[in-house]
């Protein structure tokens, strides 16, 4: 791809993007689905206002990207550190995406929504999650730590692991049981 090129309300479909640079390119509204993307790179690229549906992103280069209003629905990403995109203009959606390994930390991701997600190994240390929406999340080996979960919602979430002593929980929602593994880290014994 040529370097700052500008798409506006365009469609990419069916494609498989493999090791290509999508470097400093400007993605404004645009529509991803049922794409690929495998190694490449989006380095100081903007989206503003566009969704990926049905995607699969593995190992992508994030690096000082801004996503702006970003949703990304029903998607597959593995491997993607979003700790490298540009913190000041991030402002990510998943709903119903599967997100594998992926590095979330030092982040300030207010009012964040990760909806009907699986998040596998995921880490969030230092991660300001206010207002943060895991509603019906399946976590499975993600990391909190030190974050700030003030306000987030996890009713429904099941498996995650938090530990109340290391991570702001105020005013956070819960639903049982899954709310009892907040005392695992506690070693309390429930019969």
């Amino acid at each position: 791809m040529k370097n700052e090129t500008v798409f506006e309300e365009e469609t990419f479909s069916g494609k498989i993007y493999e090791k290509v640079d999508f470097s400093k390119q400007m993605f404004q509204h645009c529509l991803f689905e049922n794409c690929r993307f495998i190694e490449s790179r989006f380095c100081n690229s903007q989206f503003g206002f566009s969704v990926f549906k049905n995607c699969e992103l593995q190992c992508v280069n994030f690096e000082k990207c801004r996503m702006q209003e970003v949703t990304f629905e029903e998607c597959k990403i593995v491997g993607a550190e979003f700790y490298k995109c540009d913190s000041a203009f991030l402002s990510p959606t998943f709903q119903k995406s599967i997100l594998l390994t992926c590095n979330f930390s030092g982040l300030k991701l207010k009012n964040c929504i990760f909806r009907e997600s699986t998040l596998k190994g995921c880490h969030f240390v230092e991660t300001a999650l206010v207002g943060a929406d895991f509603k019906n999340v399946q976590f499975e080996d993600t990391l909190f730590h030190h974050a700030d979960l003030t306000g987030a919602d996890f009713r429904e979430a099941e498996n995650y692991a938090i530990d109340p002593r290391s991570s702001k929980l105020k005013k956070a929602r819960f639903s049982l049981p899954g709310a009892v593994s907040l005392l695992k880290a506690l070693e309390i014994i429930i019969d």
